[in-house]
């Protein structure tokens, strides 16, 4: 389970379409990204608690707050 956990959950994030299928994110250890056999991500909104990390780590923007 992701380490952060135990922080308060905020808007989760999402994958847009811009997504490029680079296969950095999922090296982020985050357990709710993982890489669809497509070669694109996903973010699972149940076990992803909006900290942003992915985000921050994601050179495309492709990872953005549902709803934005």
């Amino acid at each position: 389970p992701c380490v952060l956990i135990d922080r308060v959950r905020d808007t989760p994030y999402c994958v847009s379409a811009s997504c490029t299928g680079c296969g950095v994110c999922p090296t982020l250890g985050c357990p709710a990204i993982e890489k669809l056999p497509s070669g694109r991500a996903s973010i699972d909104r149940e076990q992803c608690i909006g900290c942003g990390q992915c985000a921050q780590y994601c050179a495309f923007g492709a990872i953005v707050r549902e709803g934005e």
